[in-house]
């Protein structure tokens, strides 16, 4: 099934008059509107995740900054020949910290609910936490670090006016262009079959959730074009990231506290209390990881329902 043009009120409330596509308009100012818009985003929330009180900020800030990684790479061909994978790389350099910092962001969110879930004393309590805060404090001073460079503030202003479009004039219209792209990516996803998922090791797993996040973010560069059932397509998305996204978040924490355990004990600090509360975090971490993986089913299905529905290439 062919996706529709959106009518002018559905275009209009897609975003700012300035990052909106046309049907019609060529590939290369397109390719310039994506890029300005996430340029524009990173921006916004780059002082909020400076000062770190509110984790939202950096959560958009590296959300931003993939968006921008994956439009650099899957609107290459449209791009300067190597100024996309110069500018790929230059913000690569910039999210090891910005992940390593919303790692511990979401860890901290979680914790007090779940001590409360394992009953832990109130001493091996009060010293992990501690432990974390000490840690999220070290990992945020380096992001801070990292983002009060010059070379940050250049690379949002090289985003922002997108000097990386190549032949302006290129007369093929984003409006081609746009569901060949949204096609391959459902393609990917279809590769992956539903009974796949209980099965597959933490690794691959968080592998098919990259597949679906590039897909989502396919649709989100040129849902202006396609209206509603591209919006579907997003929120089918956006269901399956958020069961697997809980799932990744349970294998990092297990990470984090088999981290956190070893370096006790290496330390030879490791007091009896705070390895039981470790223990009994370990343990409903990985409950919660089956839970996640088990729920991942049924939203894969509907995903793989609504991706019939795409543009015709």
């Amino acid at each position: 099934m062919s996706l529709r043009r959106p009518d002018a009120k559905g275009t209009a409330a897609a975003g700012a008059e300035r990052f909106l596509l046309r049907f019609e308009e060529p590939i290369g100012p397109a390719t310039a509107k994506v890029l300005a818009r996430q340029a524009e985003v990173l921006a916004r929330a780059t002082p909020g995740a400076l000062e770190g009180t509110d984790p939202e900020h950096l959560h958009d800030l590296r959300v931003a900054s993939r968006r921008v990684r994956f439009a650099l790479r899957v609107l290459a061909p449209y791009l300067v020949p190597g100024r996309a994978d110069a500018l790929r790389e230059e913000l690569g350099t910039f999210m090891a910290p910005m992940a390593a910092v919303r790692d511990l962001d979401v860890f901290r969110a979680g914790l007090p609910e779940q001590l409360r879930r394992v009953g832990a004393s109130q001493d091996g309590a009060e010293r992990l936490v501690q432990g974390v805060e000490t840690r999220w404090a070290a990992e945020h001073r380096r992001l801070r670090a990292t983002l009060e460079t010059p070379r940050w503030a250049r690379l949002l202003r090289a985003l922002a006016r997108a000097p990386v479009v190549a032949a302006l004039a290129v007369p093929q219209p984003v409006g081609e262009v746009a569901p060949a792209l949204i096609a391959r990516g459902v393609e990917k996803v279809r590769r992956w079959k539903p009974r796949m998922l209980l099965d597959l090791p933490a690794p691959r797993l968080h592998r098919l959730r990259v597949t679906v996040r590039r897909l989502r973010y396919t649709c989100e560069y040129f849902v202006d074009l396609f209206g509603d059932e591209v919006r579907k397509l997003i929120a089918a998305c956006v269901a399956v990231q958020d069961v697997l996204g809980a799932h990744q978040d349970a294998t990092v924490a297990l990470e984090l506290l088999h981290r956190l355990s070893e370096e006790r004990i290496e330390a030879g600090d490791a007091r009896p209390e705070e390895l039981i509360v470790l223990g009994a975090l370990l343990q409903v971490r990985r409950e919660d990881a089956t839970i996640r993986r088990d729920a991942a089913v049924p939203a894969w299905k509907a995903l793989l329902r609504r991706a019939k529905f795409v543009p015709a290439a």
